[in-house]
């Protein structure tokens, strides 16, 4: 059964994005992004644009699949110093935001984000004081690329260690 987007404590403040929930043992969400009427695009107004991701150190991670997938880094989401494997550990802002996925908001920073295609992979801090699990076993357990010359990808990610 899905449910509409979780609303702002102090009443809906975002239109054009959706988030449903699914029921069940371990429920679900996603986003249904639908583009404003009056914005003309060449993409269809309903698709689906980007995986919403929680990382223990979301720079680190962006850092990973630029160096080793080549993803180029998604527009205003990312570090304004260079990272480096020194650098990309940064601690969790102080406050949540909204509109969000819960309904007591959202740590958005620190934020980073890659694009495959036009399909952004946005990764958050960690929303809670415990350890980050593996999604193993999880609605959703992992997510997948596909590439037009497979040989070709991963001879250059063997050299990386990525293989």
């Amino acid at each position: 059964m899905a449910h509409s987007w979780l609303d702002h404590p102090e009443g809906p403040t975002w239109h054009g994005v959706f988030t449903y929930r699914t029921s069940g043992a371990d429920a679900g969400r996603y986003d249904q992004s639908r583009a404003a009427k009056a914005v003309r695009s060449p993409r269809p107004a309903e698709r689906f644009n980007h995986v919403h991701l929680y990382q223990e150190d979301p720079f680190c991670a962006q850092l990973w699949y630029q160096q080793h997938l080549h993803a180029p880094v998604y527009a205003g989401r990312t570090s304004r110093t260079p990272l480096t494997e020194a650098t990309c550990q940064v601690a969790r802002g102080p406050d949540r935001t909204w509109p969000a996925l819960e309904r007591e908001g959202m740590f958005r920073t620190p934020g980073a984000a890659v694009a495959f295609g036009d399909v952004a992979w946005l990764w958050y801090m960690r929303q809670g004081d415990r350890a980050l699990v593996s999604s193993r076993g999880h609605v959703a357990d992992h997510l997948a690329l596909s590439v037009a010359d497979l040989d070709r990808n991963v001879r250059r990610a063997v050299p990386s260690g990525s293989a």
